[in-house]
């Protein structure tokens, strides 16, 4: 599909999100249809360490700051995130986007 946001503004709006993370069903009246998150492939190489940590424990905690880094300090998000995971005794991957 060339233009995602064609099915975004219509009587029944495409939801490009995990139905766990964000769930469409009772929080509008649209006819919303869940189309799961949009992963397009990516062969790039994992950043030095990166798979060694992944293995190295438990599941961690994925934080994406993404473009929240335009508007809010990255360093307090990322101190939040942290301090976060770390109380419910959880790992944190934090990408700075």
């Amino acid at each position: 599909m060339d233009h995602l946001r064609d099915y975004v503004y219509t009587g029944q709006p495409w939801l490009a999100a995990d139905a766990t993370l964000c769930p469409s069903q009772g929080m509008t009246d649209l006819d919303v249809v869940q189309t799961g998150a949009r992963v397009l492939p990516d062969d790039r190489p994992l950043p030095e360490g990166l798979e060694v940590f992944l293995e190295a424990g438990a599941p961690l905690v994925y934080v994406g700051i993404g473009r929240m880094a335009a508007t809010y300090s990255p360093k307090d998000i990322a101190r939040v995130a942290i301090e976060a995971s770390r109380a419910q005794g959880r790992r944190v991957l934090l990408a700075r986007g």
